[in-house]
């Protein structure tokens, strides 16, 4: 049976640079997406292409 870190630790250590870089990436996305005003919001258009962006880099991290 192995030891779960209480405080995530030992799970975070195991994700690649580059996966951390993509979950950033996603979190920016949703932190635009609910801006207060509309118009500060991003575009569908825009984050269709910054998920696109997100994914490509996503599957070539798991290559290496």
């Amino acid at each position: 049976m192995t030891s779960i870190s209480t405080n995530g630790e030992e799970y975070w250590g195991n994700i690649k640079k580059e996966q951390m870089e993509c979950l950033v990436g996603i979190l920016e996305i949703g932190v635009a997406c609910s801006a207060e005003s509309p118009r500060d919001r991003l575009t569908m258009r825009q984050v269709y292409s910054k998920l696109t962006l997100i994914r490509e880099k996503f599957l070539g991290a798991e290559d290496v």
